[in-house]
């Protein structure tokens, strides 16, 4: 918005505390809370600047109240991603233990697992693994299949339930998805073929 006001560098100053929305998770509404009070030092601003009557110490009272709150709001979010990464590691925790292998796995009964809510468990999932919880547990699932295809003998249905998968096609279609390969090209391929791709 354009601000009725003499000072350029003020102007910058109001344009600054706008601020985006913060990422939902343990401890996002306190920082949403924090960046409602921004947003209501800019109108704050907004107001000093059209009231020049009033002099520059309001000006100068706001800005600094909004400098808080950006502040604040940057320190609650950086709090926020700590707890996120926290939760997260405890639950790949739980599946390198080896809980991708129960079929009848969910997000609510690891979240169980590790004594958490489903909302924090979902949370931290989709922060900090760049997907949901069933592409993350299939990433799992299909790096356990890898290791079984390459060393032992078992059959490609024998493997696909091992690693948890509860269906062959369910099995194929995330093999597929995260290799680019079916279970069985994938076995075929010489071992410094696999070597030379993951170098």
């Amino acid at each position: 918005q354009r601000f009725q006001c003499r000072d350029r560098d003020a102007r910058h100053l109001a344009a600054a505390c706008i601020l985006e929305p913060c990422v939902a998770g343990p401890g996002g509404d306190v920082a949403q809370a924090v960046n409602g009070q921004a947003h209501a030092s800019v109108q704050d601003l907004q107001v000093a600047a059209a009231q020049r009557e009033h002099g520059d110490s309001d000006f100068t009272r706001l800005g600094s109240h909004a400098t808080q709150m950006l502040r604040a709001a940057e320190e609650s979010a950086r709090a926020s991603e700590a707890r996120l990464r926290a939760v997260f590691e405890a639950l790949e925790g739980e599946l390198g233990r080896g809980a991708f292998r129960d079929p009848a796995l969910s997000l609510g009964k690891l979240a169980q697992l590790c004594g958490l809510s489903t909302h924090q468990a979902s949370s931290a999932i989709n922060a900090c693994s760049g997907g949901n919880f069933y592409d993350w547990l299939n990433r799992h699932r299909v790096e356990e299949a890898k290791r079984l295809l390459q060393e032992s003998d078992e059959t490609v249905a024998t493997v696909c339930y091992q690693a948890g998968f509860n269906s062959k096609s369910t099995f194929n279609t995330a093999f597929r998805r995260h290799t680019g390969q079916t279970p069985s090209e994938f076995r075929r391929r010489r071992p410094d073929e696999l070597c030379a791709t993951s170098s």
